[in-house]
């Protein structure tokens, strides 16, 4: 085989050209009805940058959102940018929580396990409740996703996978590298996921 020739077949070309056409259209329509969203939200006077950005904090733990935001807020006041309490809060009516309202944060924080692969035994709310089968059901709609995203490599979490048996306390256990199972050692290139805050805010046109 000469330099710059391919041993893939004309088939193999011809299927992934249709197939990422298909990907292509797909997130071209997707990415077109979100700036329609985005264009309503500015219509109606809603800051849509601040609800994305809120939606990328909500998947962090509520203790790293509050450190953020204070880191943010003292290196506004550093760079002699000053805003008190009552310049941020208040302002706006906040009514008690609907059921409907209930239902979509248990669907959102479902989805958010089954995306990350947890576990569906960890469903938070009361079995039998309105709250427990939506959450059951969006960690269902985030393991799909997730299968999408890994290809058809990808392996879901089982549902009947139940949390290991803490190992007893008396006997110390080797450190076990991440992704490899292997004692003592981490893959190469394997990086542990810090948490950052975005820098600024999607820039919606």
């Amino acid at each position: 085989m000469t330099k710059g020739q391919s041993n893939v077949s004309h088939e193999t070309w011809v299927e992934y050209s249709k197939l990422l056409n298909a990907s292509l259209r797909e997130l071209e329509e997707a990415s077109g009805a979100h700036r329609a969203v985005v264009k309503k939200a500015k219509a109606a006077g809603v800051n849509p940058n601040a609800i994305l950005a809120a939606l990328r904090a909500k998947r962090k733990e509520e203790t790293v959102i509050a450190q953020e935001l204070r880191d943010y807020v003292r290196a506004l006041h550093v760079n002699r940018v000053t805003i008190s309490a009552n310049d941020v809060y208040g302002g706006w009516e906040t009514p008690a929580p609907t059921p409907e309202d209930d239902a979509y944060d248990a669907e959102q924080r479902g989805y958010q396990a089954g995306t990350g692969n947890g576990l569906r035994e960890d469903n938070p709310f009361a079995a039998g409740s309105e709250q427990h089968a939506e959450w059951d059901r969006g960690w269902r709609k985030g393991q799909e996703a997730l299968a999408k995203q890994l290809g058809d490599n990808a392996k879901a979490a089982n549902p009947s996978r139940k949390r290991p048996e803490r190992p007893p306390e008396n006997k110390p256990q080797p450190a076990v590298g991440r992704k490899t199972g292997r004692a003592g050692k981490t893959p190469k290139g394997a990086v542990d996921e810090g948490v950052t805050w975005d820098e600024a805010p999607p820039v919606v046109n």
